[in-house]
């Protein structure tokens, strides 16, 4: 699969870094709005409403760092 991406990418068909890029901007804004109404409707104490936002976006964050670095990594060759 890993060759079939990378020749779709160096013809040009379209974009696979840029479309994981747009695709993790899109995921993280959606779970950044949740997040916010989340914080905003809960009756949760301000503690655990941070603990539960830190493990919902945490793993976004990690999205982001990896497909990054993905992206960053694919430039380069």
């Amino acid at each position: 699969m890993g060759d079939f991406i990378k020749w779709v990418d160096r013809r040009h068909f379209a974009s696979i870094r840029g479309l994981t890029m747009y695709v993790t901007l899109g995921l993280t804004v959606y779970v950044t709005l949740e997040a916010f109404r989340f914080a905003y409707a809960s009756k949760l104490p301000g503690l655990e409403i941070a603990a539960v936002l830190a493990a919902v976006t945490g793993p976004i964050a990690a999205l982001q760092k990896y497909t990054f670095d993905a992206y960053m990594r694919g430039k380069s060759e």
